[in-house]
């Protein structure tokens, strides 16, 4: 049966209302997707995850942004505007697609496939000199949309790998600066206790002592490292700069909890506890180690560190179990603490590392009751250069062979076809690299795709999927409120330790 073009678009907007929370159903999704595609000359759909009922009291994944995923999609968008001056569409390079270079910033209210309101971008990449430190690009640009919640990374991560370099005279101000310019919720500026086995804190120790700080006699006397004093010493310092030079109410700042291992994470804790900050953040295996972490959040609690709406934010990680673990520990602080409304946040970069290690996309999802995880194959192959199948079936195959798999869902997955991903063959070597919009919009469908990812895990948390729910996560809620109101939470942490570490075993996208 076929209509004529205003049937086409009435039957599409009637479609296209109905929530994609709401769409269980893999054909009846589809349809939906396909309405709004249908919609994208008529009007915006309304793709907005910032309105899902199921973000509502759940721990949010925050993308972390990566300059050149935010580079690339902005010289695209100077490639459109400049086709349209010129009425050239061979050097549009959205010619033939519905949707432009503003539809790929998923922090974009108005886009076309998404509008996602949360996302992490660092300093690391954002203010590695003092010239990028106070440049604009369409994520941080000025004023803030207050829409859309930006968490500021400090740089830590980057000072440690050494891909920027550290004045203790014009580092912390810059960064501190970037982020009071740019963010909301913001890191100090902490340094990381995994350049520890590394080496990386070599020269940093040797900096601390250059300048006439004892640092081996203060690890002496702690009976630790002299790599994990010097980034707690460097760290405090950085924490004194901020405290005493911040413009009050620019941004929050998270204050950082760092270490390896207990004793490591409750000395940094007891080093750094009363500085007066906002909210706080959690490091290194804090995310996967919950023992660590409940210990930490009950001393918190009982020293009144723990504020109403404050943010908490878990630095890289985005398994699905460890995004119901962390709404888990939400949902306790939230009853049973003075956190009232407190709101979880974690990160990675995983959907950025996917397309940059071999073009792969995330295509689909195992909610299997022994494992929870990402399914991801490569794109930019040979065999589908004249593939019209749509991204969103890649793993059709896959998922027939399993109860639990599901296909992977994003709005490109249902515009895109295989041979639209595969890259043009160079004419010397015959390698195939994927053009610049290729791997933005990978990038984006990956983004989406575990977002959407997170949002059918969260329909685990209700107790009574807890029985679909693998082993290391099931019993979770149960214990976390055993934590909460136990008389001695320590002996209730330590009977259930082995459990509570489980996810230490995870992968990136889980297992």
């Amino acid at each position: 049966m076929s209509f004529d073009k205003k049937t086409t678009i009435k039957i599409a907007k009637h479609r296209a209302k109905k929530p994609l929370d709401d769409i269980e159903d893999e054909q009846e999704l589809r349809l939906a997707l396909q309405a709004h595609q249908a919609l994208f000359e008529h009007q915006n759909p309304n793709l907005d995850y910032s309105k899902s009922k199921l973000f509502k009291n759940v721990a949010r994944y925050t993308p972390a942004l990566s300059e050149g995923y935010i580079n690339s999609v902005a010289r695209l968008g100077m490639r459109e505007i400049e086709a349209q001056k010129t009425s050239d569409p061979s050097e549009d390079p959205f010619d033939g697609f519905a949707f432009g270079a503003e539809d790929l910033k998923f922090t974009n209210p108005d886009s076309k496939l998404c509008f996602y309101p949360w996302a992490l971008f660092s300093g690391g990449q954002g203010a590695r000199t003092a010239n990028s430190a106070i440049s604009n690009n369409w994520i941080t640009k000025t004023p803030r949309d207050k829409r859309v919640v930006l968490l500021g990374d400090s740089g830590g991560y980057q000072i440690q790998e050494q891909s920027i370099p550290f004045d203790p005279q014009t580092t912390p101000e810059r960064m501190l600066r970037w982020l009071e310019r740019v963010a909301d919720q913001s890191m100090v500026l902490d340094f990381p206790t995994g350049g520890v086995a590394t080496g990386a804190l070599v020269p940093h120790t040797e900096m601390l002592i250059a300048e006439g700080v004892d640092v081996f006699g203060e690890a002496k006397k702690a009976g630790f490292s002299s790599s994990y004093m010097a980034a707690l010493i460097r760290t405090r310092q950085n924490n004194d700069y901020f405290a005493t030079n911040r413009v009050p109410g620019a941004t929050n700042l998270l204050n950082v909890i760092q270490g390896r291992n207990e004793e490591e994470s409750r000395f940094w804790y007891e080093q750094v506890r009363d500085f007066p900050f906002e909210g706080w953040a959690f490091a290194g295996k804090h995310s996967v180690h919950l023992s660590i972490t409940l210990r930490r959040l009950i001393q918190m609690r009982d020293d009144g560190k723990l504020r109403p709406n404050s943010y908490m934010h878990f630095l890289g990680v985005s398994t699905f179990k460890v995004g119901c673990a962390l709404s888990m520990i939400q949902r306790a602080l939230r009853k049973y603490t003075d956190a009232k409304g407190i709101q979880l946040t974690f990160d990675s970069k995983s959907p950025v590392d996917a397309m940059a290690n071999g073009y792969q996309a995330i295509v689909g999802y195992d909610f299997g009751p022994d494992r929870w995880s990402v399914r991801t194959e490569k794109t930019n192959l040979k065999k589908y250069l004249g593939s019209d199948v749509l991204l969103a079936d890649t793993a059709d195959a896959w998922v027939a062979k399993k109860y639990g798999r599901h296909k992977a869902r994003s709005t490109l997955g249902y515009i895109l076809r295989q041979k639209d991903l595969v890259g043009t063959a160079d004419p010397k070597t015959y390698n195939r690299v994927p053009s610049a919009l290729q791997q933005a919009m990978l990038v984006h469908h990956n983004t989406q795709a575990l977002i959407e990812g997170f949002r059918k895990a969260y329909r685990f948390l209700d107790e009574k999927s807890f029985p679909d729910r693998p082993e290391s996560v099931a019993h979770l809620n149960k214990i976390i409120r055993a934590v909460f109101i136990a008389k001695d939470p320590f002996a209730v942490i330590d009977e259930w330790a082995v459990q509570l570490d489980a996810l230490s075993y995870e992968g990136v996208f889980g297992k």
